[in-house]
């Protein structure tokens, strides 16, 4: 099997690469062969955005240690257990420097049991696809090549290294990796690493690791035929199980919504858009089991209680739906209602809401009457004064009055109206 491809690419300048060319310079300066490993001379080669560079290298965790400290440069030992600790380079970006090494034996479908430090090949030979397993000289640009990870690029290939079977159990989660590389990269899965794929149990995985990979699936490209993908696997119960329950049409629905999302849309519309289909209450319940921030949860749960019918939106009085525009989250609400209605059907009613919603958005609103005016009226607090209050803003907001003194006199006729009942 070839070590080099006989390819010899230009490493670029700026950053990450000077950072990561800088950690590299001491390593090999200090006799240790290093390479840049992984998904960053993957996207190199597919000529794609690199936002990070990994560092693979025969040096010892505590020889990376001890060399940067000698070089006044901070080191953070994130997973020394595994070989992986973090150096901060003098730009402040973080370089993971991992020791080449083989792994014992993974017993939980997650992490092997121990690790014995190694050659650069026993390394990558154990790496999850041949597209992650590729190595680049910094210095010489020479791609190093151990398991035809490059015929793979070139071929548009997502293939397991050596015993598909083994890689997949060894460590479950490559599972999904393996269907979002595919659909990240529009590439087709290898017969045998698709077989194994769709044995291999999710069981047993943490909550917190299947949503990262949700969150990593949802934020790149490629999100339908990634769910299709998922779908096709028999995978989709142990990622979200009540989305495994709708017929495939609303999943192919949901595709395409999925694919109108854009790189600015934050995690909460993401998921929003990911459990639109299901009912609220089985949403909700999904959602709440989930490891995820208060916030992202409250946020999900408030789009999808106000987003999930165009028409009893539409229905609302103007004054109830300024009220949602004007909320913290309006604008996503917004946003949410473009990703599941902008079609040929309904797309007329929801550019009028979102012309409503730049309108509200682009204007700044403060109530013509306060709590204090009302008291001031002789309206003693408690409901009374809650109701009144909130029936006068609900006029302002509909433009029934311009000024304050309507505005008061309105006040003063709700406050009439309520002494009568």
């Amino acid at each position: 099997m070839p070590v080099l491809t006989n390819e010899i690419v230009r490493v670029p300048t700026g950053e990450p690469w000077d950072s990561g060319r800088a950690v590299a310079d001491v390593l090999l300066n200090a006799g240790f062969e290093t390479y840049a490993a992984g998904g960053c001379v993957r996207d190199l080669l597919l000529g794609r955005s690199v936002n990070d560079i990994d560092l693979a290298t025969a040096a010892h965790p505590d020889q990376v240690e001890q060399i940067f400290a000698a070089h006044g440069w901070h080191t953070t030992a994130v997973g020394k257990a595994f070989g992986v600790v973090i150096v901060v380079a003098p730009s402040g970006a973080n370089i993971e420097v991992a020791t080449f090494r083989t792994d014992g034996a993974y017993i939980d479908g997650r992490r092997p049991t121990s690790v014995i430090y190694s050659t650069a090949r026993e390394d990558v030979e154990r790496r999850d696809f041949t597209i992650n397993a590729l190595l680049l000289d910094l210095r010489s640009g020479a791609v190093i090549d151990h398991v035809e990870g490059r015929a793979d690029l070139l071929a548009g290939v997502v293939r397991a290294v050596g015993d598909a079977a083994a890689r997949l159990r060894e460590d479950r989660l490559r599972v999904l990796r393996g269907v979002r590389f595919a659909a990240r990269f529009g590439f087709t899965i290898e017969p045998a690493t698709w077989t194994a794929l769709v044995a291999t149990e999710l069981s047993g995985l943490s909550g917190e690791r299947l949503m990262q990979e949700l969150a990593k699936a949802l934020a790149g490209p490629g999100r339908s035929l990634w769910l299709d993908l998922v779908r096709q696997s028999g995978h989709l119960a142990g990622l979200c199980a009540p989305l495994a329950e709708i017929d495939a049409a609303m999943l192919t629905t949901l595709g395409r919504q999925l694919d109108r999302l854009a790189d600015g849309d934050p995690l909460a519309v993401r998921l929003a858009l990911w459990l639109s289909p299901l009912a609220q209450v089985v949403a909700k319940r999904w959602l709440t089991q989930q490891p995820l921030p208060a916030a992202v949860v409250r946020t999900v749960q408030w789009l999808l209680e106000h987003g999930r019918s165009l028409v009893d939106l539409q229905a609302r009085p103007l004054a109830a739906r300024r009220r949602l525009w004007r909320h913290v989250d309006g604008r996503w609400l917004g946003r949410l209602l473009v990703l599941v209605y902008d079609d040929p059907i309904q797309g007329e009613a929801v550019r009028t809401l979102m012309a409503e919603l730049n309108h509200d958005l682009a204007t700044t609103w403060v109530s013509l009457v306060k709590a204090d005016d009302l008291l001031a009226l002789g309206l003693p607090p408690g409901p009374r004064l809650g109701a009144v209050l909130r029936d006068t803003e609900d006029a302002d907001l509909e433009g029934r009055f311009t000024d304050r003194a309507a505005a008061l006199t309105y006040a003063r006729l709700r406050i009439a109206a309520a002494e009568k009942l």
